[in-house]
Protein backbone atom coordinates (compact mmCIF):
# COMPACT_ATOMS: atom_id res chain seq x y z
CA UNK A 1 0.00 0.00 0.00
CA UNK A 2 1.06 3.28 -0.50
CA UNK A 3 0.43 5.91 2.16
CA UNK A 4 1.37 9.35 2.16
CA UNK A 5 2.14 11.28 5.63
CA UNK A 6 1.83 15.21 5.84
CA UNK A 7 4.20 16.64 8.23
CA UNK A 8 5.59 20.32 9.37
CA UNK A 9 9.27 20.57 10.71
CA UNK A 10 12.34 18.18 10.07
CA UNK A 11 12.08 14.28 10.13
CA UNK A 12 13.57 12.81 12.04
CA UNK A 13 13.98 15.50 15.43
CA UNK A 14 16.52 15.27 17.85
CA UNK A 15 15.19 15.31 21.20
CA UNK A 16 12.06 17.32 20.55
CA UNK A 17 8.92 17.52 18.59
CA UNK A 18 6.22 15.49 19.76
CA UNK A 19 4.36 15.35 16.48
CA UNK A 20 7.20 14.62 14.47
CA UNK A 21 8.66 11.90 16.86
CA UNK A 22 5.30 10.14 16.11
CA UNK A 23 4.93 10.33 12.53
CA UNK A 24 8.72 9.24 12.29
CA UNK A 25 7.82 6.35 14.65
CA UNK A 26 4.62 5.67 12.33
CA UNK A 27 6.55 5.71 8.77
CA UNK A 28 9.15 3.29 9.81
CA UNK A 29 7.02 1.26 11.40
CA UNK A 30 5.00 0.97 8.27
CA UNK A 31 7.51 0.74 5.78
CA UNK A 32 9.07 -2.07 7.96
CA UNK A 33 5.69 -4.19 7.11
CA UNK A 34 6.23 -3.60 3.84
CA UNK A 35 4.37 -0.23 2.99
CA UNK A 36 5.29 2.29 0.57
CA UNK A 37 5.39 5.67 2.75
CA UNK A 38 6.25 8.83 1.35
CA UNK A 39 6.73 11.93 3.83
CA UNK A 40 5.66 15.32 2.47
Amino acid sequence: MRIALAVTGTIPSRGYGGTQRQVDWLASELARLGHRVVLI
